[in-house]
């Protein structure tokens, strides 16, 4: 049995009578080198394994244990009994926290953990008012999905937080213009801010002449504003005036990912920042921008351009603005198709080679027409002068790329340490959790009606279990569910017949209740499938619903869900818990495991 999950042992917990006194010449090492090696360890042998060797391992245990991300080392699996346990032990020296799962010991955490500088946590059931009582050497917070932050949380954070360097907050609800001026009064000591929101469901509630005292802040240097209607020509007007603003003198990386309002004649003033070497413009569609980005290449400063995402440029435009940016080592046009002529790409990279400046690296999706493009010979010494960079290398089939192409044989993970600079993006994971968490109405509706209790139903309404033909419409059978895509029969793996069953609730008298005349087979002489693909995974929607209402997912639920999915699937279903739990896909996590306790 796994002691994490032991009800009744203390796995953290280590006896001083049970101290033992090892010899071995790791044990003389100095403590710095000692800690260093044990630092290698995954948290969890370091604390179940290594820990109750003898004193001087669980001392160093104790001085290395100063950095927990919950999902990573798999201390999301404990209750929160256990969660708060370790926190009594280790909380003391811990000062970065990332708890990517919602859980109730926020409050603990802050009490345990007085010397937190750092703190990444999922929001979407948070009020906020566990903030009360955080730690004030607190420099790095990041919030994803503020569905539910209030007015008073946020002031909190404002008024107790005055070292706060680094703030990150996603899908703020609340974001107004007061709270940006709470924001500026506040925080003088943010170098990094980013304000993330959908640009689908915008916010109206905020001005662009609000979002400008942005630029009082007198030491940012990273502001990434992605799906922001307030972001406009008057934003970029002000957040560019060197004269009057400080952060337009110390602004170095910019991000307008999918700010629609912008237009060339506002992305002009972005010139007259003097330190601005890296602009991510991914998404921009609604306006061709190419004249605006122009005036920014002449000044020569860019390093780091990002037209992804279908940014509105002109092809011509774009390779002026590549000519002028005598600096530049990151063009990432990847799902964007202003380079799809070979003429066009080829003259590019033509001109790059022929002006002797360093290599340039360039991102795309799409191997044509890079892959037809040969790169002059060069010494194997140096890098080349242009290197291309598929995100999908491995799918490209050799035959398709002409010997000696600037089409590079590395992944874009090999990429050199601070090239894409991380922070320059920083919406793209929440934009992927809100495509996840995407579903459509009628499956949304679906999803209410089979979450209902059967004592909630109208019994003058119950038809028929048995006869399809007695069933009302709202209980046909369901569309396959859309966990993965297509479900295509597959030729290697045997399929398990799966008789359809209508208005489910009626067969379960009690929540976790099954007759034995409906006993599923056994599970365990199924065959395994290969690891799934994450990229098609259609969960539901979560934003609107407590986290409490998770619980009450009943038995009829989990049928349904197994009607509607072939049955040699679930123990492949089971296995993706742990991905589901990181994508915030609670209610998936906790079918598994009713279906853990069915079986």
């Amino acid at each position: 049995m796994d002691t994490l999950t032991a009800p009744n042992f203390s796995p953290f917990q280590i006896s001083e009578e049970e101290d033992r006194t090892q010899i071995s010449p790791l044990l003389n090492l100095p403590n710095n080198v000692l800690d260093s090696i044990v630092s290698y360890i995954p948290l969890k042998v370091r604390a179940l394994m290594v820990a109750p060797v003898c004193r001087a391992l669980r001392d160093s245990v104790n001085r290395t244990i100063v950095s927990v991300a919950f999902y990573k080392t798999q201390l999301d699996e404990l209750s929160d009994t256990r969660i708060k346990y370790f926190l009594s032990i280790y909380g003391s020296k811990i000062f970065a926290i990332n708890f990517d799962l919602f859980r109730s010991v926020e409050d603990e955490i802050f009490r345990e953990c007085p010397q937190l500088q750092t703190l990444c946590i999922d929001a979407q059931y948070l009020s906020g008012h566990c903030f009360q009582a955080v730690p004030l050497g607190l420099t790095r917070l990041e919030l994803e999905m503020c569905l539910r932050m209030t007015d008073a949380s946020m002031r909190y954070i404002f008024t107790r937080l005055k070292k706060l360097k680094v703030l990150y907050v996603s899908e703020l609800k609340i974001l107004k213009d007061q709270l940006i001026s709470g924001l500026v009064s506040n925080l003088k000591n943010l170098r990094d801010l980013s304000i993330i929101g959908n640009p689908d469901a915008p916010n109206l509630d905020l001005s662009a002449s609000a979002l400008s005292h942005l630029a009082r802040l007198p030491r940012l240097q990273n502001l990434c504003l992605e799906g922001i209607p307030a972001v406009t020509d008057r934003f970029l007007s002000e957040i560019s005036d060197t004269s009057t603003n400080a952060a337009a003198r110390s602004i170095t990386s910019l991000s307008l990912a999918f700010c629609f309002n912008v237009s060339s004649m506002g992305l002009q003033r972005l010139a007259k920042m003097p330190k601005l070497d890296s602009l991510n413009l991914d998404g921009i569609t609604k306006r061709d921008i190419s004249a605006g980005l122009e005036k920014v290449a002449e000044e020569g400063r860019l390093m780091r351009l990002l037209l992804a995402e279908g940014t509105n440029v002109s092809c011509e435009k774009l390779s002026e603005i590549v000519r002028k940016s005598n600096r530049l080592r990151l063009l990432d046009i990847s799902n964007n198709d202003v380079l799809a002529d070979w003429a066009a790409a080829n003259n590019l990279v033509t001109q790059w080679i022929a002006s002797g400046r360093p290599s340039l690296t360039i991102l795309t999706n799409k191997h044509l027409p890079w892959s037809m493009i040969r790169m002059p010979p060069t010494s194997p010494l140096t890098p080349p002068p242009v290197s291309v960079i598929h995100l999908h290398r491995t799918t490209i089939d050799d035959s398709d790329i002409v010997p000696g192409s600037v089409l590079s044989e590395e992944q874009s993970f090999q990429l050199p340490h601070g090239l894409l600079l991380p922070r320059l993006r920083r919406g793209n994971r929440y934009r992927l959790l809100c495509s996840l968490r995407s579903m459509s109405q009628e499956d949304s509706d679906d999803q209410k009606e089979n979450s209902c209790s059967p004592s909630h139903r109208n019994p003058q309404t119950k038809k028929s279990q048995r006869s399809p033909v007695s069933v009302p419409p709202t209980m046909r059978p369901l569309q396959p569910m859309p966990l993965f895509g297509a479900q295509s029969p597959s030729p290697v793996l045997p399929s398990v017949p799966v008789t359809p069953m209508y208005d489910i609730a009626g067969y379960f008298p009690t929540p976790m209740e099954t007759p034995h005349s409906m006993m599923l087979p056994d599970l365990n002489t199924l065959p395994t499938y290969p690891p799934p693909d994450l990229s098609q995974l259609v969960p539901p929607d979560l934003s609107s619903r407590n986290a409490k209402r998770d619980v009450a997912i009943t038995s009829n639920t989990v049928v349904v869900l197994l009607c509607e999915v072939d049955l040699s699937l679930v123990l492949f279903l089971k296995e993706l818990t742990k991905e589901l739990v990181f994508c915030r896909c609670i209610s998936f996590a906790l079918m598994f495991k009713l279906l853990e306790l069915q079986f």
